[in-house]
């Protein structure tokens, strides 16, 4: 009589790579699965189709001469293709693939408010009050870097994404908007009305998702405005709302916005990030 038994198989380099988790505890989860769940595992990351890097560029000056513009953004309210760096899209070209994206928004980063010292007149020393004018410039541009960082810093642009599973993550097309079946659509998430047939079209936040047959978004769930991110060149993830507080002397306020989610916006307003700096 003989036997056979199942050979472990290596696990996959992607295994778990969605969750911040170090490589020996996903080696170690692994591991505990049983050679049959381990080959049913690894056959899911060998079919094909569930690469997210696909976009493949064979040198620089290839990367900057693609074509990022007619039919791949949405012309209503994402950063017009003529604006798009094209430095700046060729990194996204190594994080998503442009072949299936067909309306995608790219966000613009804007300076709001920006504090500036009241006259100290308790300081009566020229050189003091300089200098304490001077700290307080230092500190709202500090405050206002270090937002704006968080987006690839000054004068940045991004992808604009929805957080779907929560993670605290855009982890691929399928979380951007605007990469046909695989991606989200606007419309899932925003009322998009028009008085003139189309010609322009106002874009209004939903407060549920009303998606169709032919997106992976799920109907009627709850949309969180916190959820919505932005995706830098570099493949990391950023909210578009938050507020942030620095208890230094003086304190400072810094505060993002997406104008998308702070009202409606029509064709012609590119959707933007705004970081506002205040006392």
């Amino acid at each position: 009589m003989s036997t056979t038994s199942a050979t472990a198989t290596s696990m996959p380099s992607g295994y778990l790579s969605n969750l911040r988790l170090a490589a020996d505890d996903r080696k170690r989860i692994w591991d505990s699965l049983t050679p049959e769940r381990q080959a049913e595992a690894a056959a899911k990351f060998s079919e094909s189709g569930t690469a997210v890097k696909e976009q493949k560029f064979s040198s620089l000056g290839e990367a900057l001469a693609y074509d990022y513009s007619s039919g791949k953004l949405n012309g209503d309210i994402s950063i017009s293709a003529t604006n798009l760096k094209s430095d700046n899209a060729a990194k996204f070209g190594s994080l998503v693939n442009f072949n299936t994206m067909d309306s995608a928004v790219f966000l613009e980063l804007k300076q709001g408010p920006y504090p500036t010292a009241e006259d100290p007149t308790w300081i009566t020393d020229p050189t003091t009050k300089q200098k304490y004018l001077d700290a307080f410039q230092s500190r709202a541009y500090d405050a206002y870097k270090a937002a704006a960082d968080k987006f690839g810093g000054f004068n940045s642009q991004t992808m604009l994404g929805y957080d779907v599973n929560a993670d605290g993550f855009i982890n691929n097309e399928s979380e951007l908007f605007g990469f046909g079946t695989r991606g989200l659509k606007m419309s899932d998430f925003f009322d998009i009305t028009s008085a003139d047939g189309g010609a322009t079209n106002t874009y209004t936040l939903r407060n549920f998702t009303a998606a169709d047959s032919s997106t992976t978004m799920a109907d009627n769930i709850a949309i969180d405005p916190k959820r919505f991110m932005a995706l830098t060149s570099e493949g990391k993830s950023a909210s578009v709302i938050g507020t942030s507080y620095d208890n230094g002397t003086p304190g400072m306020t810094t505060t993002v916005s997406l104008n998308l989610l702070s009202g409606s916006i029509s064709t012609g307003t590119t959707a933007a990030i705004s970081i506002n700096v205040t006392t």
